[in-house]
């Protein structure tokens, strides 16, 4: 987009203007050609999300032909498919470059994109994009890299809330999900010549899932297309995560073969690679959502510090709603009041699954949803002293525990 050059003498009769204006106007010219700022413009959109509009400023041309670029500063962010009307022409569909549908947020708000017209098409094709799609390498495959949260727990979905369903029918929508706080998952598909091979899904809109099945847990699904934008799916079957052997062709049946690092859907005759990923599950009764959980970004969970230690014959247990019992971690205490050499701030880590006489007594134990630590009837805590020795009894009061647990993949 060009700007206008001002200041020029217009001429009319043979008589006007003069032979120094003609000189200033050439210059005038050569200086606009020659300024780089000239060509580093934008048109204002003043037309609304999914509905973009621009006017050519005064004194400046360009007829809706074939190859047109243009730059636009967008207004609104775009929740979904997009069309743009130029200077009076009608609405035409704004497509990504292999002529897909735009996702939402591919025109952001207060974004500067850079559009051409295709004659053959009828369509302006977006060549910039907020969406990063195609062969990335996120920082965990095959799961949620950021979405909404509070403290680093995922809100994804929203929860009941005493008698109150988190869906009042059998469809569920997603919460807190908007243009500063989107919802980015990666859908793993094996390796390539580049190395992984991964496709980003984006969306700044609220997901719906319609017409759970009803008396059952259903398990939710994100489906990315090509161009990032995603859709859902669910399925009541519990997707299965298996490091090698064949994936299941029965219907609704989900496959994620870790080293193959591929998801698979069954049909009931065949199992085809698919870019599904699941965030979440959704119990029903006959009539509605009665609870929900939401997974947690990065396939990783911190419960941070929980006062005090159990006692002995007790059970602490929380929720690090990963979704699967792929899982590596470990318990950990802290030191709040100096012993045993241990100075405040002090941690001691206990590989999750370890137990006996010195370390944690009986068990640490985890499912696709929660992880806990179970304790005896008589042993209390016991660490080796920090300067090295036989271990000792810890004193309850003087320690808090927490969880740290990761999917191992």
């Amino acid at each position: 987009m060009t700007k206008p050059v001002t200041g020029l003498t217009q001429w009319g009769a043979a008589t006007s203007g003069s032979t120094g204006a003609l000189d200033a106007n050439f210059t005038d010219v050569t200086t606009a050609i020659n300024d780089f700022n000239t060509y580093g413009n934008y048109l204002l959109d003043t037309g609304s999300a999914n509905s973009y509009l621009v006017t050519l400023p005064a004194n400046i041309t360009g007829v809706l032909t074939d190859g047109l670029p243009i730059q636009v500063k967008i207004a609104n962010s775009n929740t979904g498919a997009s069309t743009l009307a130029y200077n009076g022409s009608p609405a035409i569909g704004i497509t990504n470059i292999d002529g897909s549908a735009l996702a939402a947020g591919a025109l952001p708000a207060n974004g500067i994109v850079y559009l051409q017209y295709s004659g053959g098409a009828g369509t302006w094709i977006l060549q910039t994009s907020a969406i990063a799609v195609g062969t990335i390498r996120p920082q965990v495959r095959q799961a949620i890299q950021s979405g909404p949260n509070a403290s680093g727990i995922s809100t994804l979905l929203p929860a009941a809330n005493g008698n109150t369903p988190a869906s009042a029918n059998l469809t569920l929508t997603t919460s807190n999900i908007s243009v500063s706080v989107p919802l980015i998952v990666s859908g793993a598909n094996g390796f390539g010549s580049t190395g992984a091979l991964d496709l980003m899904g984006l969306t700044t809109a609220n997901l719906t899932w319609a017409n759970l099945t009803a008396n059952t847990n259903n398990y939710l699904g994100v489906v990315i297309a090509a161009n990032g934008s995603m859709t859902t799916a669910f399925t009541t079957n519990v997707p299965v995560e298996q490091f090698g052997g064949n994936a299941s062709t029965g219907a609704g049946n989900y496959t994620f073969n870790i080293q193959a690092m591929q998801m698979q859907a069954g049909n009931g005759n065949a199992a085809a690679q698919t870019y599904t990923v699941f965030v979440g599950e959704a119990n029903c009764n006959a009539n509605a959502v009665v609870s929900t959980v939401s997974y947690q970004a990065l396939a990783r969970f911190d419960s941070g510090l929980v006062s005090t230690l159990p006692g002995t014959s007790n059970n602490a247990v929380q929720n690090h709603n990963i979704g699967t019992k792929n899982l590596e971690g470990y318990l950990y205490v802290e030191n709040i009041n100096s012993e045993i050499g241990y100075s405040v701030g002090d941690r001691v880590a206990f590989t999750i699954g370890s137990s006996g006489s010195s370390g944690v007594p009986n068990a640490t134990w985890w499912n696709r949803l929660a992880v806990g630590w179970s304790t005896d009837n008589g042993n209390a805590l016991r660490v080796v002293p920090r300067g090295g020795g036989a271990d000792q009894a810890v004193t309850q009061a003087n320690w808090k525990y927490g969880f740290f647990m990761h999917r191992n993949y």
